[in-house]
C-alpha cells in the first residue's frame, strides 16, 4: 500500500529518539526533549511515506533544523530553572563502577545515579551512559598523574561530571544531536589537568568544576 524503503537503522534511531523525546516531554519538559520528540515524529513520518501534504519536502527538513538549533538555545537560557531529566522505563537498569590499577570504568544505563570517584591518583577513566540522568563525582580523587585523561560517552540521556576546583580540565567534545557545555572555572594555581574528551549523541554533557 505505500512506497517505503526503510533500513533496520533508520528505524531503530527514529523509534529510540521519539521515544527519548517522548518520556522526557511527559515527565520533565524541556525545549531539548520536545524538540526530539518532533525530530523523531518527522523522521519515522518522512521515510515512511505518511506526511499529510504533498508539496516541496525540501524545505521542511531544513526548516526542522531550525527550529530545533533554536529550542537548544532556549533550553540553554533557561536551563538553570529546568529540572534534571529522569528515565525510568522498563529497560535491564545497569550501574556499575570498576576500578583499574590506573583509574576506573563507570557504566549506567535506563536509570538515575550518582557515582563517588574515590582515588588516590588518577590516571584515565572511562564513563558510558545512555537513558538515564548520571553524575560522577571526582572529588574522591586526590591526585591527578601526568597526562590525566578521561573519555565520556553519553547516549539519549545526561551526564555531570563533578570536578574539584584544584584540578584544570582540557576538553574536546564531539556532538550528534547533543549540548555539552563547562559550568564554573578552577582555582587560579591548579594542581593538576585532567583532559576529558566527550562524545554525546541526543542527550547532554555537563562539567561542572565544584
Amino acid at each position: 500500500m505505500f512506497n517505503i524503503d526503510l533500513s533496520f537503522w533508520t528505524a531503530s534511531w527514529s523509534s529510540a529518539l521519539l521515544i527519548f523525546g517522548l518520556f522526557g516531554t511527559l515527565r520533565h519538559p524541556s525545549f531539548w526533549k520536545i524538540g526530539c520528540l518532533f525530530f523523531g515524529i518527522y523522521s519515522i513520518l518522512n521515510n515512511w511515506n505518511l506526511l499529510p501534504f504533498s508539496g516541496n519536502k525540501g524545505m521542511l527538513f531544513p526548516i526542522i533544523i531550525l527550529l530545533f538549533g533554536l529550542s537548544l538555545l532556549l533550553d540553554a537560557i533557561k536551563k538553570p530553572n529546568l529540572p534534571k531529566f529522569r528515565f525510568h522505563g522498563n529497560g535491564t537498569v545497569k550501574n556499575h563502577c570498576e576500578y583499574t590499577e590506573t583509574g576506573f570504568d563507570y557504566k549506567g544505563s535506563f536509570g538515575d545515579h550518582d557515582q563517588q570517584i574515590t582515588l588516590p591518583l588518577l590516571k584515565n577513566g572511562r564513563i558510558s551512559t545512555s537513558f538515564g540522568d548520571y553524575t560522577v563525582d571526582l572529588s574522591g580523587v586526590s591526585a591527578l598523574e601526568t597526562n590525566a585523561k578521561l573519555d565520556a560517552s553519553v547516549s539519549f540521556g545526561e551526564l555531570t561530571i563533578l570536578v574539584p576546583r584544584r584540578f584544570t580540565v582540557k576538553q574536546t567534545n564531539t556532538t550528534a544531536f547533543g549540548a555539552f557545555e563547562i559550568v564554573g572555572h578552577p582555582d587560579p594555581e591548579a594542581q593538576g589537568i585532567l583532559t576529558i574528551h566527550s562524545s554525546t549523541s541526543f542527550g547532554e554533557t555537563t562539567i561542572q568544576y565544584v
